[in-house]
């Protein structure tokens, strides 16, 4: 895999900085240290272990890691990754007031990074980004009550995303009925089966685009499309950009 380019800041004041950075697998292993600022981050490719005294999580692209200032906190590097992170140093002025770690392993806030990335009214995109956060969490643990099923349902979801899903099929695997299962589905995930499949195709072609492992044409058919104007058209439905508009705007 090719790294994507070096470390890019977007925009920087005395209350935010918006940047992407590269580590590379076992280069970048860091020791416990702590920040002064509020990070939220969105891990757009590779894949990470993130330490702290709270607990130990095995992040995939896709999550949003949440570290509040003064948290200690280590990472080993499993792939060479890249993030796209919010520095945020006047945590008050965005009424972004998060306080503990948190780790949302969800693949549908990456709308909101490029909002924030490209609108010039940084508050009102945090805003944004701080409440459909809210939405998914929603103050529960999702590990602790999801039954097993539909986690099953889920782990089947994420590894053949790039394929033609049928509901009806993903219920007979768990003896559910359809409706149901996609019911329960929403219920605890906050999206349905097709859109979070379509959240998960879209994130894996960024993650190709920022690793700059293909075209957008060999993309388009990983990605599971047959052609790509279907890819296009369905990109810009899910994140407002056009796939050579992303590309233009986290790799030059």
């Amino acid at each position: 895999m090719k790294l994507a380019y070096p470390d890019m800041t977007y925009y920087e004041d005395n209350s935010i900085k918006v940047n992407r950075q590269n580590y590379k697998k076992k280069q970048s292993d860091m020791l416990p240290h702590d920040h002064d600022y509020l990070t939220v981050s969105l891990l757009l490719t590779g894949s990470l272990i993130e330490h702290t005294s709270i607990g130990t999580e095995i992040i995939k692209a896709g999550s949003v890691l949440i570290k509040p200032s003064g948290l200690i906190h280590g990472d080993i590097f499993t792939e060479n990754c890249t993030l796209l992170s919010l520095k945020i140093y006047d945590w008050d002025y965005y009424r972004f007031d998060f306080k503990n770690w948190e780790i949302i392993q969800q693949n549908i806030l990456l709308k909101n990074f490029l909002k924030i990335v490209t609108s010039k009214n940084k508050k009102e995109s945090l805003n944004q980004l701080k409440t459909d956060i809210a939405l998914i969490t929603n103050k529960t643990d999702i590990k602790k009550t999801v039954p097993d099923k539909i986690k099953h349902i889920r782990t089947l979801i994420d590894t053949h995303f790039s394929e033609p899903i049928q509901i009806t099929q993903l219920a007979k695997e768990v003896h559910m009925h359809p409706v149901h299962l996609g019911r329960t589905f929403k219920a605890y995930y906050k999206i349905d089966i097709k859109a979070y499949q379509q959240q998960l195709r879209t994130h894996f072609a960024v993650s190709e685009m920022v690793a700059q492992n293909n075209n957008l044409t060999q993309i388009a058919y990983a990605t599971g499309y047959a052609d790509q104007s279907h890819f296009s058209r369905e990109f810009k439905k899910s994140t407002d950009f056009s796939p050579k508009k992303i590309i233009t705007l986290l790799n030059v």
